[in-house]
């Protein structure tokens, strides 16, 4: 599976970034503002408007689990 991020927070405007995720379980991490939420809330809403320039290959043959600021607060927050 090959994710590839455009004009969306901290990815290129112009250019598409092009992330492998091959492998059968993924680690993202890195310093602050580097994109890794960007990439989790992708994964979690991939119909949402700020990623219609994102792309990811292969998604229907993979079943991405998210565990970020918005499953939390989906899922363990009252509504209320």
């Amino acid at each position: 599976m090959e994710l590839s991020l455009k004009n969306v927070t901290s990815y290129d405007k112009n250019k598409y970034t092009k992330i492998s995720l091959e492998k059968r379980i993924n680690i993202l991490y890195g310093q602050n503002g580097a994109g890794k939420s960007t990439i989790s809330n992708f994964f979690y809403n991939p119909a949402d408007d700020d990623y219609r320039d994102c792309r990811c290959t292969n998604i229907n043959n993979y079943r991405p689990l998210v565990y970020n600021t918005k499953f939390i607060e989906d899922n363990f927050f009252d509504k209320d």
